[in-house]
């Protein structure tokens, strides 16, 4: 298999990324049999690309490797604090 994978790695760029969104839009749509999910596949496609000419780095934007449950028990905290108000996160209050 290994021998497969370097080939892959041979193809250009430019021919690989219509090949790969291609795929994902087949698979987008053959598990539910909706267009919306190859519009919505398409459109994070396109704003990938954008992302990639901009020089943007992938591995921030991966929300797999934000610190979860960090984020999930300082949520809870506030929400507590603010008696269960989701606008608490939208005002600014100095004490």
């Amino acid at each position: 298999m290994i021998g497969i994978w370097v080939q892959l790695l041979k193809v250009p760029y430019k021919w690989l990324y219509p090949a790969i969104l291609t795929f994902c839009c087949i698979g987008a749509y053959s598990i539910n049999n909706n267009p919306f999910d190859v519009y919505v596949t398409a459109i994070f496609g396109a704003i990938g690309y954008v992302f990639y000419k901009l020089g943007c780095e992938p591995a921030p934007t991966d929300p797999r490797l934000h610190p979860r449950p960090m984020m999930e028990e300082n949520l809870r905290r506030a929400m507590l604090l603010s008696r269960g108000d989701p606008t608490v996160f939208f005002t600014a209050r100095c004490r």
